[in-house]
Parts: structure tokens; C-alpha cells; sequence
């Protein structure tokens, strides 16, 4: 414990007047009555703090469906990637509506636009390529002991591809994800 505090570089809180090893041993002291109604007595100097997070929600959790949060953002480039990002993708390479004079004006979210993408093969193997590669990344996080993953989807303008592709991420969540859309720059040069 006295080495979890010193890495932490947090106050115990009953370290007032004491060093931290005086505040331990005065915890213990007023715990110690509680060991003889406890269930589970647990020694959590070797585990990490993941370990730690998997045996509580295993030995205490309700045994309910878990569901992992992720954050679905799509982006355009030319005006920065999110922050916040977890995980990046650039979907530059797919054809672009923004050349087809008629869905230029039109968003991914826009039906002439989904039908477009539906018509380039190049984009029915990318889309089932990311949805699997993005299946098993938030996967591979929720085994590391996160909850929560922010996915960003950029193309130029985050108007067209960006757009698109998290729509068809969203529409094929599996049960044990809950998908959270936002498409950041989607209203933005609209004049074009």
C-alpha cells in the first residue's frame, strides 16, 4: 500500500499529521474489526491496477450483460483529428461522392450517397474489413479493462466517406456494444 501511495502521489486520508506508514497502520487498526464479517479477505499487493478492476467485477459485479461504450466519431481531416482518439481511421482512399456533381451537396447520411458507396465493390470489402478490425480492437480493450473507446473515421472533409462508414459501423453494434455516433464536421463548408 505504501508503494501504491508513493506512486500515485496521493494523500492517504488519514495521513494528517503522520507519514503514510503511521496512516496505514492506524487504517488497519480501525479495519480490523470488520476481517471477522468479511466474505473475501484479498491481498491486492501483486496485482496491477487491471487485474484488480477484473477481480472486483467478477467476484462483485451482477452477472448482467456487459456492454462496452464506443464513441463513433466521423471527421475531416483538413480540420484536425479528434483529440480524444483512441483508435484512427483514414478512409481517403475509398472513391469520393464529393466528385459526383449530383451527390456533392449531399452527406453520408443522404440515401443517393449510401447507394453510391453500395455500387463500388472497393467499399463493400473496406467497410466488412474495418467493421471486423474494429470488432476485435474494442474487444481487445474491454479484455485490457476499459469501458469506454473513442473511434474516429476521417476522410477530407467528413462530409461524404467519414460519414457513411460510421453510419454502417453504427447499424452493425453487436450486443455487447453500445455505439455513440457523432459526426463532427458534417454541416461544415455546406456552401460548397
Amino acid at each position: 500500500m505504501l508503494r501504491r501511495f508513493q506512486e500515485t502521489r496521493r494523500k492517504h486520508p488519514l495521513a494528517i499529521n503522520c507519514s503514510i506508514s503511521d496512516a496505514i497502520a492506524q487504517e488497519q487498526q480501525l479495519l480490523k474489526p470488520l476481517i471477522d464479517y468479511a466474505d473475501i479477505i484479498l491481498n491486492t499487493d501483486p496485482l496491477t491496477v487491471h487485474d484488480l478492476k477484473k477481480f472486483v467485477c467478477n467476484m462483485l459485479a451482477q452477472k448482467t450483460k456487459r456492454v462496452m461504450i464506443v464513441s463513433l466519431v466521423s471527421f475531416g481531416f483538413k480540420y484536425g483529428v479528434p483529440a480524444e482518439s483512441n483508435f484512427v481511421y483514414d478512409v481517403r482512399s475509398l472513391p469520393n461522392p464529393y466528385f459526383v456533381p449530383e451527390l456533392r451537396s449531399l452527406t453520408g447520411k443522404d440515401k443517393p450517397v449510401v447507394a453510391y458507396f453500395a455500387g463500388q465493390p472497393v467499399v463493400g470489402e473496406y467497410r466488412a474489413k474495418l467493421l471486423d478490425f474494429v470488432l476485435y480492437s474494442v474487444e481487445k480493450s474491454y479484455e485490457e479493462g476499459r469501458s469506454f473507446v473513442n473511434i474516429a473515421i476521417g476522410c477530407t472533409g467528413g462530409r461524404h466517406r467519414s460519414v457513411a462508414l460510421v453510419e454502417y459501423l453504427a447499424q452493425h453494434a453487436p450486443d455487447t456494444m453500445q455505439f455513440l455516433v457523432k459526426h463532427r464536421d458534417i454541416l461544415k463548408d455546406t456552401a460548397r
